[in-house]
């Protein structure tokens, strides 16, 4: 079997086949708490064990059994495992693993080590099922999981088994002709976000529109109670009236464009939001690139029950900031962000 592409992905992770070489890396990678927490690697996995598991892929390679290769940089640095722990060319069926070094963690590697193998496992085995093994506590893992286009099957009770303690396991499986991961990555693409704001916001901006204009044409007609010459007292008169129908026309206007406007949507996968009135935004926030949510009440939102909600992301763009919708609607937004990111969060050992 020929080794996956090396054309390196967006984070330039490429896989090797696994050589001597690569063998002090491994040992130490199996030396880490979590690697020997959610894998059967023994906790204190010397030498000796890492030279006869690697004798052991060697043999599966040359049987086409397994199949085993180092993930790496551009440099040659040695980012992690990426392993076909089991292939049934028989059956057309690949099991696969995947362990990240400590130092790699949070950039991506187990995500691009996944897509990777499992791309090497349709192209080049001909798998017509791919499944992963998951220890039913790495959430890490299982979010990786999730995005590469895998299926939660079910969970294996008490099926792992390790020092005298055993835990659950979860199977997850990938098809090739299930939906590819990049294509849904390709579609967050700008849409009407499905959810309209509070009815009670047209009120709200209506009143906070109100008193801004209460406080600018007051000031006008405090200048003209004070202007006593006949020639500035007219173009005073004029600009209040000028204003006074302005404001009239903000008022009637401006509130229910709003209302119209300011939509936001919630999916798996990205938050959308659209907003302003006469100049209008538009955002897609990545779940994976969402940072914190937060909520915020001003005295006169607390008044109509509204409240404004921050989400904060990695964009150079900015946060996106949804105004208007009720505060119960605000925390169920903010508690299913959390949710959902927690779940997204870092790389799967």
């Amino acid at each position: 079997m020929s080794a996956p592409s090396t054309t390196a992905p967006p984070l330039d992770v490429r896989l090797l086949p696994l050589a001597r070489e690569h063998l002090p890396a491994v040992q130490a990678l199996m030396a880490d708490r979590e690697v020997a927490q959610f894998t059967l690697f023994p906790v204190d996995a010397g030498q000796e064990f890492v030279e006869q598991w690697f004798a052991g892929y060697e043999r599966g390679r040359a049987e086409r059994t397994k199949q085993g290769f180092a993930a790496v940089d551009g440099s040659g640095t040695f980012l992690g495992l990426a392993l076909a722990v089991h292939i049934d060319e028989e059956r057309a069926e690949v099991e696969l693993g995947y362990a990240v070094a400590p130092a790699s963690r949070g950039r991506g590697v187990a995500a691009s080590i996944l897509e990777q193998l499992t791309r090497w496992s349709f192209n080049q085995v001909g798998a017509q099922r791919v499944q992963l093994t998951i220890d039913a506590a790495n959430i890490a893992s299982r979010a990786v999981a999730s995005r590469a286009g895998y299926h939660r099957e079910g969970v294996m009770r008490s099926s792992y088994f390790k020092d005298g303690q055993r835990s659950d396991a979860e199977i997850w499986s990938r098809l090739p002709r299930d939906p590819d991961p990049a294509d849904r990555r390709n579609a967050l693409a700008l849409r009407q976000p499905a959810n309209l704001v509070s009815p009670r916001a047209v009120l709200f901006w209506t009143v906070r529109a109100l008193l801004g204009w209460l406080i600018f044409i007051g000031l006008q007609v405090v200048i003209l109670a004070f202007t006593h010459t006949a020639g500035h007292q007219g173009v005073n008169i004029t600009i209040l009236i000028v204003s006074a129908l302005l404001a009239v026309a903000h008022l009637a206007i401006m509130p229910r464009w709003r209302y119209r406007v300011h939509r936001w949507e919630l999916t798996g996968t990205a938050f959308y939001s659209r907003s302003g009135w006469v100049t209008q935004e538009r955002r897609i926030a990545p779940v994976s690139r969402i940072q914190t949510v937060d909520t915020e009440r001003g005295p006169l939102e607390q008044v109509f029950g509204l409240a404004n909600v921050t989400v904060t992301t990695a964009s150079a763009a900015g946060p996106i900031k949804l105004r208007g919708v009720s505060a119960a609607t605000a925390d169920q937004l903010v508690a299913d962000l959390t949710s959902i990111t927690a779940r997204s969060e870092g790389d799967a050992t």
